[in-house]
């Protein structure tokens, strides 16, 4: 409460990874991914004081944005990496509290070649359908996302390259840019690899195919449907955030007028949401419980509304975080399952939410929706023998056997105590047995998970 930003700043962030990796115990990734050596980049910023100590006064100067002149990776001031002339992959994570990035590759002459030796492989929700080519405009990440890349050095044996933040000064509006806002990391090259025939990213090679639960839930149907809406300038719910009194505001209320913002979101149902903003702030806007798709960017210019193209790697993305410009309108399309429940959503700029931009999403039953309530079919119905999809043990995590408790009532995990675990409701849900999927005679519940050979 109020204290993230600090908390964040000063150290408490760091990279979740969930791996497909076949060692890992997943069913294994796509793209020959399994073996290419990654690295895992937290990307921040920091100021320091005139005794060397990270410096922070949101009260003050910070009040409304905190910016730094020293880039972080993963904690390191500006790094050098000694790396190995092959394929690499890249796991980026906006952790800085205000700071968007602006990501190129460059050589050591400053040329770009991010387009020529990249690919973007995953987003916040997991992996593309498909890989597609580094942008040409540079990669831009806002606080709070995340994205993946591999890269081909095959060919920069015994040379450096440059992690480069570059500025847009349309859409990175009044972000302050110093002496060495552009280093990110320099990367140094030795002339061989440990590896005597290094693993190679496979541009055709699309199997194993990882689940994605956001293509299964969210069907070419849906989103036709969705994309009209949008083209009509249509939508289920607007939000503006915005200023209002002084005060970072969502529809011209804070998180501490305790209103919810959504009250009638039905579980299972889809909708699109417009957000949009002035032309003074830009803001980093992350959903909680839901991935969803980019469906469209439009700008505000002296009262008219001009289109644009959505970014390359927007399209099509498993999203739960995107990047509201300035004077900017943004169209999103999300399922709102498998959890009913509430749910916040906010800024992403940590100044900005911890002075009360977020407001709160309630998931309730599909049928006392008045927005778009047929759409939870066919995904409340499962078929399966004594155990429903749509239940009260697990359709709201804060109630119920399935909110949280002391730790002192924690039993000793032994496999017997795993089993009956694994049995309940709502484990079965997402990890059905062999025998629970005969039961459910081919009924599925879109968000389940899938269990790997042996």
């Amino acid at each position: 409460m109020h204290i993230t930003a600090d908390n964040a700043y000063f150290g408490l962030a760091g990279l979740y990874i969930n791996s497909a990796k076949v060692k890992d115990g997943g069913c294994g990734e796509p793209w020959n991914l399994e073996n290419i050596q990654e690295y895992e980049m937290i990307l921040s910023d920091k100021v320091l004081d005139n005794n060397c100590q990270l410096f922070a006064d949101v009260f003050d100067v910070h009040k409304d944005d905190l910016y730094g002149d020293i880039n972080l990776v993963s904690g390191i001031p500006f790094p050098t990496m000694n790396m190995e002339p092959k394929w690499l992959r890249f796991r980026f994570l906006n952790a800085a509290v205000s700071r968007p990035y602006l990501l190129k590759i460059k050589d050591q002459n400053l040329n770009d070649i991010s387009q020529r030796i990249c690919r973007i492989i995953a987003t916040d929700g997991g992996f593309r359908k498909s890989h597609i080519a580094f942008p040409t405009e540079g990669l831009l990440i806002g606080v709070g996302e995340r994205y993946e890349i591999v890269c081909n050095f095959s060919a920069y044996g015994g040379r450096t390259v440059y992690f480069w933040n570059d500025r847009d000064t349309e859409q990175m509006k009044d972000v302050p840019y110093f002496c060495n806002s552009h280093l990110i990391a320099k990367g140094v090259f030795g002339t061989t690899t440990t590896e005597a025939i290094p693993p190679t990213f496979v541009y055709t090679q699309n199997t194993p195919d990882p689940l994605k639960p956001i293509f299964n839930v969210l069907t070419s149907t849906d989103i036709s449907n969705a994309m009209a809406m949008v083209n009509a300038g249509q939508y289920h719910r607007q939000m503006v955030f915005g200023r209002t009194n002084g005060h970072w505001t969502i529809n011209g209320e804070t998180w501490d007028t305790a209103k919810i913002a959504a009250s009638d979101v039905g579980q299972n149902t889809w909708e699109v949401w417009k957000f949009k903003t002035g032309g003074g702030w830009f803001h980093p806007i992350h959903m909680h419980l839901v991935d969803f798709f980019v469906l469209k960017r439009e700008r505000e210019v002296l009262g008219q509304i001009e289109p644009m193209v959505i970014k390359t790697y927007e399209n099509f993305s498993p999203k739960d975080v995107f990047y509201l410009g300035p004077s900017q309108n943004v169209y999103v399309l999300a399922r709102f399952g498998a959890h009913k429940g509430d749910y916040m959503f906010h800024c992403h700029n940590l100044i900005h939410e911890d002075n009360d931009m977020m407001r709160a999403m309630k998931i309730i039953n599909p049928t006392d929706t008045t927005a778009n309530p047929t759409s939870a079919q066919p995904f409340i119905i499962n078929r399966l023998y004594n155990l429903v999809y749509y239940n009260f043990k697990y359709e709201d995590p804060m109630l119920g056997e399935t909110s949280a408790k002391p730790s002192g009532l924690v039993r000793t995990m032994t496999n017997s105590y795993v089993a009956q675990t694994l049995g309940k409701n709502l484990y079965r849900i997402f990890y059905p047995t062999p025998s629970d999927i005969v039961y459910m005679r081919g009924a599925k519940n879109p968000w389940q998970s899938q269990w790997c050979p042996a």
